[in-house]
Order: C-alpha cells, then sequence, then structure tokens
C-alpha cells in the first residue's frame, strides 16, 4: 500500500493490472477491504513507517554533511472526487484557483530533514459550507454512503476529526 507512490501507481487497480500482480496473490478487492476495515490504526501505521524511514535516512547520513534545518511542515491538499456518493464528500475550497471543487481535504504533518520528506500524520477534512451542508442538495446528502462504527475502533476516531478545523487539527 505505501509503496504505491513509489512505483509510480495512482492506485490500487493500477498494481493489480501491472507487472507487479504475479507477486501478489491477492485480488484488489483484499486491498479495498483492507483500506476500508475501521479496526485498522492507519495513524499508528503512518507513525510507525515514518519513524523506520527516518531511523534509515539517520543510519545512511552523513556525519561530516553541513547540517540543514530540521522541521516540520503542514500542508492541505485537495483529494478531488468525482462521486457525490462517497461518505463524508462535499465541496472545498481550492486557495491556488479560487474555485470550489468536489472532495476533501488532506491535512499531512511530514518532518524535513533537508534532504529527505517523511509523512508523519495525516487526517482527512471536508468544509462546512454556507448553510453547513457542504454545499450540496439535501437528496444528495441523503444518497451518500454512511457507515456505523464501533465508538472504540480507530476508524471512528477519524470520523470525529472530518469536520474539525484544520488548524485546531494541525495544532
Amino acid at each position: 500500500m505505501f509503496l504505491l507512490k513509489f512505483v509510480d501507481f495512482k492506485n490500487i487497480n493500477q498494481l493489480i493490472s501491472s507487472g507487479f500482480a504475479k507477486e501478489i496473490d491477492h485480488k484488489k478487492d483484499v486491498f479495498y477491504e483492507f483500506m476500508k476495515n475501521e479496526n485498522i490504526d492507519w495513524r499508528r501505521i503512518m507513525y510507525l513507517f515514518s519513524l523506520q524511514f527516518l531511523r534509515i535516512i539517520r543510519k545512511n547520513e552523513d556525519s561530516g554533511a553541513l547540517k540543514l534545518p530540521k522541521i516540520l511542515i503542514v500542508d492541505d491538499s485537495i483529494l478531488e472526487k468525482s462521486g457525490k456518493k462517497i461518505e463524508y464528500i462535499g465541496m472545498v475550497f481550492n486557495h491556488c484557483t479560487h474555485t470550489y471543487t468536489l472532495g476533501m481535504k488532506i491535512l499531512t504533518l511530514g518532518f524535513w530533514d533537508g534532504k529527505s520528506f517523511a509523512p508523519i500524520d495525516f487526517s482527512i477534512h471536508n468544509e462546512p459550507g454556507k448553510n453547513k451542508n457542504r454545499d450540496l442538495k439535501d437528496k444528495e446528502l441523503l444518497q451518500q454512503f454512511s457507515k456505523k462504527r464501533d465508538i472504540n475502533s480507530p476508524g471512528y476516531l477519524r470520523t470525529l476529526e472530518i469536520s474539525v478545523d484544520k488548524i485546531e487539527n494541525a495544532i
């Protein structure tokens, strides 16, 4: 899952359709089931992945090299979508084009050591819109997918932060 971007695949379907598929004993449904499992703690997986990545970087670091500043970066990017039936989807404002786009925003916290960037955490957010309906019609909101989640699951905790202000969440 984490290697998709490193091998230049945009989604699981591209992975399954590629030459790498013969190395994988599963079909794409296994990956999708894994991704939507509410009991998978994506926050912890991302954190552990980042720690491992940073350990490798540090181990291979040139001790005599120029000491570059180490900083945390907070970035919000738009996840454009085309389906209005996606859970929590809505119109979000694109500050670059000054337009509204159907989708969500992903807020990423990353660590930059001057050479490498490692994502440490992320959260997905929507925007309430002018009428607190994410700028969708009532009928569109009723047709959106919704899932009941166990209140003790990591997936439930993630849904609680979807409508939290990004600045507040970053802090």
